[in-house]
């Protein structure tokens, strides 16, 4: 009779064990995007996890514009990744965490010290650059591109790059800035021909979207430029050269 009574409780235990192991969906993405004609398809990744989530069309066009939807995702930060038929828009997550609401934006002294820092380092990479510089009181953070073009040690049989990209978390304290964080969002070896036709930037209006059980449901609205910006990533030539 004992072992019977028991039963109950076990089967209980696991059901807890399952519901924190995977935790029910908590919420929804919609983006509404144009020029619709552009868009091929849309996802979500949440980066922790390196998880990635289809969006599905769920409209026709309406005013140019297309919508997309991602449902039953659990809480956390999801990046919105746009496919489009020129190239790829990838959302970063530059907002600063553990900021007071109405910290001050960073004074231009901030944003020179921090670039100072950043491309003052020494690495193996030929190139180094910022592309966004954002943050608020004593958090910042830096979406940093690095190429390497270079001979390693790597075998290949065509020339090939090393192409990374990466949110660098800064902080200061003491009156210093100082980097105690990093957040690789790509890191890729193209050959050099693939890079040349290569079109992908990145987005900080994309990134960062918390979908908790305060925040069910996000909206985004965005629009796809006419021209890609190559201080954003890296955007081909007209001619793929």
């Amino acid at each position: 009779m004992s072992g019977a009574r028991d039963r109950p409780a076990v089967v209980q235990a696991v059901g807890l064990l399952l519901l924190l192991v995977c935790p029910l969906g908590a919420g929804e993405i919609h983006l509404r995007v144009g020029p619709a004609e552009e868009v091929r398809a849309v996802q979500a990744v949440e980066r922790e996890s390196q998880t990635s989530y289809p969006l599905a069309q769920v409209s026709s066009q309406k005013e140019g514009y297309a919508r997309f939807e991602a449902t039953e995702l659990t809480e956390g930060l999801y990046d919105l990744i746009v496919l489009t038929h020129r190239g790829r828009i990838e959302g970063v997550n530059l907002r600063p965490e553990g900021v007071a609401a109405d910290a001050p934006p960073l004074h231009d002294k901030d944003k020179e010290e921090i670039r100072r820092l950043v491309l003052g380092m020494t690495s193996f990479a030929d190139r180094r650059r910022i592309l966004f510089l954002k943050g608020r009181g004593t958090e910042a953070r830096v979406l940093v591109e690095e190429v390497t073009t270079r001979k390693t040690t790597l075998r290949s049989s065509v020339p090939f790059v090393i192409w990374r990209v990466e949110v660098w978390y800064y902080r200061k304290e003491f009156g210093a800035w100082d980097r105690y964080d990093s957040e690789r969002i790509v890191r890729q070896r193209p050959t050099v021909a693939d890079f040349q036709k290569t079109t992908w930037v990145f987005e900080p209006a994309l990134g960062g979207l918390a979908v908790s059980e305060a925040t069910p449901v996000v909206e985004v609205t965005f629009r796809v430029a006419d021209c890609f910006d190559p201080k954003a990533g890296v955007v081909a030539a007209p001619d793929g050269t």
